[in-house]
């Protein structure tokens, strides 16, 4: 599932400050991934962080999990674990930006988490490669489609929103990767 995008979705969300950071522009992502592993997209919010995994050719994302946010230091022992059981070479983190293509207090909050992850060496075996990929509007368009195309009712729908939209953004960067072949 596509979600609309004012601004291409290829563009590089790299700040200053994250340049010295191990954080590659999609699809570059890729070319830092070994051969087998697979990427783990990630939908992080204040309560939960929605999972998603693809295939190793970067064919197909499938919804995984969705990790109840603790401590800092058990949600990041938790996405070591899923990346050393999936065998994933990088994360894809939905990046909420602003209609107009500004980053608010969101995107600045994933950033934060996502150089939170570089920083815990001691709890990653090998170093993860992020990406960053616009996610505006994922969490709102699957709510909808839950609501109004499924009929799921809000406790349900609550359980599965998250990794699915952890599905839309890693998928979506899959099928963009996919035309530029």
């Amino acid at each position: 599932m596509m979600v609309g995008y004012k601004s291409s979705p290829l563009r590089p969300f790299v700040t200053p400050a994250l340049r010295s950071m191990p954080i590659h522009p999609w699809p570059h992502l890729l070319k830092r991934v070994k051969k087998g592993q697979c990427l783990l997209g990630l939908d992080v919010g204040s309560k939960t962080i929605g999972v998603a995994v693809c295939d190793p050719e970067f064919k197909q994302s499938s919804p995984l999990l969705t990790i109840q946010r603790k401590k800092l230091a058990d949600d990041l022992a938790a996405l070591a674990a899923l990346i050393a059981e999936r065998n994933a070479g990088g994360l894809v983190i939905g990046l909420p930006l602003n209609m107009d293509d500004s980053e608010g207090t969101s995107a600045k909050k994933i950033k934060l988490f996502a150089q939170q992850i570089l920083e815990a060496k001691n709890i990653f075996s090998n170093e993860p490669h992020i990406s960053f990929y616009d996610e505006r509007l994922t969490t709102s368009t699957m709510q909808d489609f839950l609501t109004e195309e499924i009929g799921l009712r809000h406790k349900r729908r609550a359980e599965v929103i998250d990794k699915l939209a952890a599905h839309s953004i890693l998928q979506s960067a899959l099928e963009d990767y996919a035309k530029l072949k």
